[in-house]
């Protein structure tokens, strides 16, 4: 009996460095979950996959989110930003996002495409770029939209 007195005594527990350690990471955890606990910014749940890392490339996917709405499926559109690298990200993304929709891109990797720009219905410009006067044109979150007059093939 006097055996197991001894091995429930405070004095063994200063020498078994397996418990130190669990009781050092387990301060560690407490700590850490009280700093995430109290976060300035509490988490959320981001409105596009790449909110919380590209700020340009979420603005931009918010835009082609708000195009979806008003281009209809089955018409054309193209895509206009202030530099060729946002035209070319706003282009990628729009094929991924504005499904159902004809892509004719005015210009690939800042090289323009000639005139078939021409023949899109529907203008999607981030920043409003090369924008005609408000009254032609749907003003959204980052970005416009307007159509340009051109048939349907």
């Amino acid at each position: 009996m006097s055996r197991r007195k001894r091995s429930l005594s405070l004095w063994n527990f200063r020498f078994r460095p397996d418990l130190w350690w669990l009781g050092g990471v387990s301060l560690l955890l407490v700590a850490g979950g009280l700093q995430w606990a109290l976060a300035s910014p509490p988490l959320h749940i981001p409105a596009t996959p790449v909110d919380q890392v590209n700020v340009p490339v979420s603005r931009q996917w918010m835009l082609l989110l708000q195009a979806k709405e008003l281009i209809p499926p089955g018409s054309s559109y193209t895509v206009t930003a202030a530099t060729p690298d946002d035209e070319m990200m706003l282009h990628m993304l729009s094929l991924g996002i504005l499904t159902g929709r004809r892509a004719v891109p005015r210009s690939y990797y800042g090289t323009p495409t000639g005139p078939s720009a021409a023949t899109a219905q529907f203008v999607v410009s981030y920043e409003c770029a090369g924008a005609p006067p408000e009254g032609s044109r749907h003003a959204l979150l980052h970005g416009c939209l307007w159509a340009t007059g051109a048939r349907q093939d």
